[in-house]
């Protein structure tokens, strides 16, 4: 979106300035109400409004859905039938929108996800945070396990929190939105999804790992691809989006050659 301000103080004479863009494929005009617009030539676009006392009328010359032609957009500033050749500008800015539902590995937050190591007979570990930026409301996701343990068998429990906002992930704040198992594919589809994508749209993977998994197998969630995400919008990423892996550990245990037999005691023992 690129939006172009003139304005100056009241005069005699009718101070009209006229905003031409080009450089660009294809856009939306969206000047403001009362300015002069023409489109019949795409790739000199020109609105025309008075900039004398525009601190009341508030003219704003606006170009949204921009596509550039390069790299390179050009606004031009004329005068119009003004006694001196003066055009005006006060203020421009250029701001760049996604029109996609934009996916990607969420990176930071408290604690780090995924964890370096799970262990086996683990309950709810975070295997990573998806970010779906940008817009468009999605509707299923699915995920493929892509380490190097048998999902289907060694897996289970394998949940989607909507985070609440902050990109962490906590499992007394954030809202479970389904839950599914692998299959022998090593994949997920989670259906019924109901939620829209913005600049503050995590959702975190949450798992088990079953008691029978193998020790020094990796854990790794990843989309692979844009059809495995259904949304209103276009969905582009740079695939397949992988959270990162962990490696299946033995749970930490005492030995029983560790404990050493102790006799009875009997007795008062004071510490001195």
């Amino acid at each position: 979106t690129l939006v172009v301000l003139g304005m100056r103080g009241k005069s005699t004479y009718d101070r009209e300035s006229k905003y031409v863009i080009s450089g660009v494929d294809s856009f939306t005009n969206g000047s403001s109400a009362g300015t002069t617009i023409s489109t019949t030539n795409m790739t000199d676009d020109t609105t025309i409004y008075h900039t004398d006392d525009n601190w009341n009328e508030g003219y704003v010359a606006k170009w949204t859905n921009i596509v550039p032609t390069n790299d390179t957009i050009t606004v031009t500033i004329y005068s119009v039938d003004t006694v001196d050749d003066k055009g005006y500008l006060s203020a421009i800015k250029l701001t760049e929108e996604s029109s996609d539902t934009v996916v990607s590995k969420k990176t930071g937050g408290t604690p780090p996800v995924p964890p370096s190591t799970v262990e086996i007979g683990d309950t709810g570990d975070c295997m990573g945070t998806f970010k779906f930026n940008g817009i468009g409301t999605i509707s299923q996701i699915k995920i493929t396990e892509y380490g190097s343990c048998d999902a289907d068998g060694e897996l289970e429990n394998v949940k989607l929190f909507k985070d609440d906002g902050d990109g962490n992930w906590e499992s007394d704040k954030d809202t479970q939105i389904g839950s599914e198992n692998f299959n022998a594919s090593n994949k997920a589809t989670f259906s019924g999804l109901n939620f829209s994508a913005g600049s503050t749209c995590y959702v975190h993977v949450v798992l088990d790992v079953k008691s029978d998994a193998t020790t020094g197998n990796t854990v790794g969630i990843e989309i692979y691809q844009a059809s495995d995400v259904n949304s209103t919008k276009d969905v582009t990423a740079d695939w397949p989006v992988q959270l990162g892996t962990s490696t299946i550990n033995v749970q930490d245990t005492i030995a029983p050659s560790a404990v050493t037999n102790l006799s009875a005691l009997t007795g008062d023992y004071y510490a001195g």
